[in-house]
């Protein structure tokens, strides 16, 4: 084997020349066929010759292939989220196609997308505004309540979506385990006085609760198998707050007598079902879905006795968080409203620094739990990119924005 290399030539014994054999001809040739002949060799050594070299200029080496370019992420916004135990949903407006709404999945924590298509005609942003998701089930079975149409549909990535008619059904005694995402209330003018009712994804029957907590329900919150509500206690005229953590086979109430009863105060809750307690706000809408929150409290689930349960702790957080449009209670304890804050239980703020991705500044809403253990969040961007955002920590400089980018 030769020891070319890049360098000097090493010393070697010449190499011998390759010889060139005459043809010899036939002495019986005339002078004019020798001629012919001679001519016929010449010609089969050029041809040989003529293909060699093509075959030494044919080998050229391959350029690399043009790689594909990255396509271009959903512009417009994303309307609503929904999270189960694997797969991320997202209800976003496509303007490049005329700010058609346009439902995506993702089983990556949003790193890829794919788009699910629905059953019927093209759905506009309006109408798609109104929607209610919720993800239910081991299979993360996705649901939209369309309450305009009296309708819900139901599928995932593996099985085709199917759309029915909402039906009454017969009271429920608890809300099926998995399902409590499907639970609703039901006010006026349908229900004189409002009620916790359930939706059943696969049939389309919406049932009352046989038991129902002890106030009207005017918020509720959802946590595992926990179901929290919020309201005034008809007896009382006071706030209270209602607890079942048996999926609404029971309940038990907490009173809050020093919560504000101004009816324009907007309450919310976000229950921590690990630590058996719920955050509760109430604040006076400043916008579409949003408020200011000026009263908060953490409020514990009570305990059988002999056992003394926990008090409510009163919150007032300095300054008031302004803007919220969604809040997700963290495993320690903490609250998440919109991203750009976390608030500990002792009224202590820790706040974001100014959000920029890639020179396109974004706000944080609707933070929800999302799969494997992270905390996920529509990203409203002024470039126009419809985005999530998603977190391991729930920590205000700790979010990822993640563009929804569909394979061509």
């Amino acid at each position: 084997m030769d020891d070319d290399v890049i360098g000097s030539e090493p010393e070697r014994a010449p190499r011998p020349r390759r010889s060139v054999r005459g043809v010899a001809l036939p002495a019986g040739l005339s002078r004019h066929g020798r001629a012919v002949a001679v001519v016929a060799v010449l010609v089969a050594v050029a041809g040989v010759v003529a293909v060699s070299r093509a075959g030494v200029d044919g080998l050229q080496v391959a350029a690399p292939p043009t790689p594909s370019p990255t396509p271009p992420s959903l512009t417009g916004e994303v309307l609503d989220l929904a999270a189960g135990q694997n797969t991320i949903y997202a209800v976003a407006s496509d303007c490049l196609d005329g700010c058609r709404a346009t439902l995506v999945a993702s089983d990556d924590d949003g790193h890829r997308w794919t788009m699910l298509r629905l059953p019927g005609a093209t759905v506009s942003t309006p109408v798609a505004r109104a929607w209610t998701l919720a993800v239910s089930g081991v299979e993360d079975l996705l649901a939209i309540e369309d309450p305009a149409a009296g309708t819900v549909t139901v599928g995932n990535a593996n099985s085709p979506f199917q759309t029915r008619k909402i039906v009454a059904g017969e009271p429920v005694p608890r809300v099926p385990a998995g399902r409590e995402s499907m639970t609703r209330i039901c006010v006026k003018p349908r229900c004189a006085t409002p009620i916790l009712e359930y939706l059943e994804p696969r049939s389309g029957r919406r049932s009352p609760l046989a038991t129902q907590p002890p106030i009207p329900p005017r918020a509720l919150g959802i946590g595992g198998s926990q179901l929290w509500v919020a309201g005034i206690d008809l007896r009382t005229r006071h706030y209270a707050l209602a607890v079942s953590v048996d999926d609404g086979a029971t309940w038990s109430t907490v009173p809050l007598p020093a919560a504000s009863t101004d009816p324009a105060l907007v309450p919310r809750l976000a229950p921590i079902p690990e630590l058996d307690r719920t955050w509760f706000l109430q604040g006076y809408p400043d916008g579409a879905d949003n408020q200011t929150s000026y009263d908060m409290w953490v409020v514990p689930a009570p305990v059988p006795p002999p056992a003394v349960s926990e008090p409510p702790k009163r919150v007032r957080p300095d300054p008031p968080l302004s803007g919220v449009s969604g809040v997700v209670g963290l495993k320690d304890g903490r609250l998440v409203p919109d991203g750009a804050v976390v608030l500990s239980p002792d009224g202590t703020q820790d706040r974001a620094t100014a959000p920029d991705v890639d020179s396109a500044r974004y706000v944080l809403r609707q933070p929800i739990r999302g799969p494997h253990l992270l905390l996920v969040a529509e990203a409203v961007r002024t470039d126009g990119a419809a985005s999530i955002a998603v977190s391991d920590t729930g920590d205000p400089n700790d979010w990822a924005i993640r563009p929804i980018v569909l394979p061509r």
